[in-house]
C-alpha cells in the first residue's frame, strides 16, 4: 500500500509540474491558429485535460458486461459533478490565496459571453441527461444523445467564431527558451523572447505535456484505485468518487496557474469547457449505450441536481463591471468556494446509502 501512495504523490506532482508548460503552450497554439482565449480555454484546455476521466466511462460504457457499465455511468456523473463542486471551489481559494497579487482582488474578471455560452450550454444538456432517467423508451433516449451531440457541435462552431488571442500578451515558450539558451551556449546568440516561437516548438511543447498529464493521470487513477480497494471501498463508490476527484481535480491545476497569472477567462474556461464536453458526449454514449437506469441510484440524482444548482448560482451570481465595459463581467471568488461545501453533503450521502 505504501508503494500504491507513493504513485499518488509521484503522478499528482508529475501533473503540477507539467501544467505550466500545458497551459504555455496552448496559449501560444491559440495564438499561432489565431482563435480566441474562448477556444483555449474552453475547448482546447479542457478536452485535453478531460481525456483520461472521458477514457475511463468510455472504455467502462464499451466493455459490455454490468459491472463495467455502472462504473463507466459512475465516472460519467461524476466527473461534471466534481466540476462543478469542488474544481470550482479550488479556483476560488486560488483567487482568495492570490488576492494580494490580483487587479481583481478577490473577484475574477472574466469575458461575459464565455460564462453565459458555457453555463447555459451545461445546464440544457446535462438537464437532458438528467431527463432521460425517466424516459424508459429507447427510441426517445437516442434522440436526446443524438440532441447532446448535436448540442456540442452547435457550442464548438459557436466558439470558434471568437477572435485571436493578442500575442504580445502571452509569455515567451518554454521550450524556445530552452533551445535559445543551448543555442546561446553553442552560438554565442539566441532568439529575443519577443519573437514568436516556431510553429514545431510549439506543438513539441503541447505534445509532450500533454502526453505527461495524460500518462500521470492514468497512473494516478491505477495506484488510487489499489487504495480505494485495499480501504475496502465497491467499484460503484470508487467510480463516483474517486476516479473523478484523481482525474478531473488535479488537472485543474492548469486554473490554479492561470488564476496566479491573471487570466481568468482561460482559469474558469478550463472548467466550465469541460463541463459542457463531460455533460453532453459522454453521457449521450451512456444514454444510448447503457439502461441509464438512474432512478435506482439516489447519489447520482443528488449529484445531478447539485451540478445544475451550482452552474445556477455561479451565473446569477455574475456582475457585470460597467454598463460600457467591453463585455465584461466578474465573479465572486466565494461564490466558486461556496458551491464546493455541497460536495461534502452528497459525500455524506452517498457514502451512508452505498
Amino acid at each position: 500500500m505504501l508503494l500504491d501512495v507513493a504513485g499518488v504523490a509521484a503522478s499528482l506532482i508529475m501533473i503540477f509540474a507539467s501544467a505550466e508548460l500545458f497551459t504555455n503552450g496552448v496559449e501560444w497554439l491559440g495564438a499561432r491558429l489565431n482563435v480566441g482565449r474562448h477556444v483555449v480555454g474552453s475547448i482546447m484546455a479542457a478536452i485535453g485535460t478531460a481525456l483520461p476521466e472521458s477514457m475511463i466511462a468510455v472504455v467502462g460504457i464499451l466493455v459490455g458486461t454490468a459491472r463495467s457499465k455502472e462504473v463507466g455511468v459512475g465516472a460519467t456523473l461524476g466527473a461534471p459533478f466534481v466540476l462543478s463542486t469542488l474544481a470550482f471551489m479550488v479556483t476560488g481559494l486560488a483567487v482568495l490565496g492570490y488576492s494580494r497579487r490580483r487587479k481583481g482582488g478577490t473577484r475574477l474578471d472574466i469575458d461575459c459571453s464565455t460564462l453565459k455560452r458555457d453555463m447555459r450550454s451545461f445546464m440544457s444538456m446535462y438537464a437532458l441527461a438528467l431527463a432521460a432517467a425517466f424516459i424508459p423508451f429507447r427510441g426517445a433516449r437516442i434522440a436526446i444523445s443524438l440532441a447532446l451531440v448535436a448540442g456540442y457541435a452547435l457550442y464548438l462552431r459557436a466558439n470558434l467564431s471568437e477572435t485571436g488571442l493578442p500575442q504580445e500578451q502571452l509569455k515567451p515558450l518554454h521550450l524556445t527558451r530552452v533551445f535559445g539558451s543551448l543555442r546561446r551556449n553553442i552560438a554565442a546568440q539566441r532568439p529575443s523572447d519577443n519573437d514568436p516561437p516556431p510553429t514545431v516548438h510549439i506543438l513539441l511543447q503541447f505534445s509532450i505535456s500533454l502526453a505527461i498529464i495524460v500518462g500521470a493521470a492514468h497512473y494516478f487513477v491505477h495506484a488510487a484505485q489499489a487504495v480505494a480497494l485495499q480501504l475496502g471501498m465497491s467499484a460503484v463508490v470508487f467510480s463516483m468518487i474517486v476516479a473523478p476527484i484523481m482525474t478531473e481535480l488535479p488537472e485543474k491545476a492548469n486554473s490554479v496557474v492561470w488564476v496566479r497569472q491573471g487570466k481568468d477567462t482561460l482559469a474558469l474556461g478550463n472548467i466550465t469547457g469541460a463541463m459542457v464536453f463531460q455533460s453532453s458526449l459522454i453521457p449521450a454514449l451512456g444514454i444510448s449505450l447503457t439502461p441509464w437506469a438512474l432512478r435506482e441510484h439516489s447519489s447520482a440524482l443528488l449529484s445531478m441536481g447539485i451540478a445544475l444548482f451550482n452552474s445556477l448560482v455561479v451565473l446569477l451570481s455574475s456582475r457585470r463591471v460597467k454598463p460600457d465595459a467591453d463585455d465584461r463581467t466578474t465573479v465572486s471568488a466565494w461564490f466558486m468556494v461556496g458551491p464546493g461545501l455541497l460536495y461534502f453533503v452528497w459525500l455524506v450521502e452517498a457514502l451512508w446509502t452505498r
